[in-house]
């Protein structure tokens, strides 16, 4: 697990691309409803369309080309997105952890 979010504002290139990607948010999610850590846009267009954007992870950022602005009101909002990231992935661990003893415990009765 990474230590912190980045800021909203701070441009990325993506390991898959050459495109920059400008940070707008974060806990988007799919059609699929799989989970990504960020959202964002590309860079310079902005929103072209509001039902395209880009979801990704922490681990696809290939490059940091720019930092978005921190200060104190940023700072505690980051401090809460990795508070809600950290109970998110708890709460799914447990869960994970449960379901493996389930099976585990079905194959030993069969």
């Amino acid at each position: 697990m990474k230590d912190s979010y980045l800021p909203i504002g701070t441009i990325v290139i993506l390991k898959d691309s050459n495109q920059k990607i400008m940070i707008t948010g974060y806990f988007g999610s799919d059609e699929s409803k799989k989970a990504y850590e960020y959202t964002g846009v590309i860079y310079p267009n902005g929103i072209i369309d509001s039902n395209k954007g880009t979801l990704f992870n922490h681990r696809s950022i290939k490059t940091i080309i720019y930092n978005g602005l921190i200060d104190e009101e940023v700072d505690e909002h980051l401090k809460n997105v990795m508070n809600i990231s950290k109970r998110y992935t708890s709460i799914i661990s447990n869960v994970t952890s449960k379901i493996l003893k389930d099976l585990m415990e079905r194959e030993k009765n069969v």
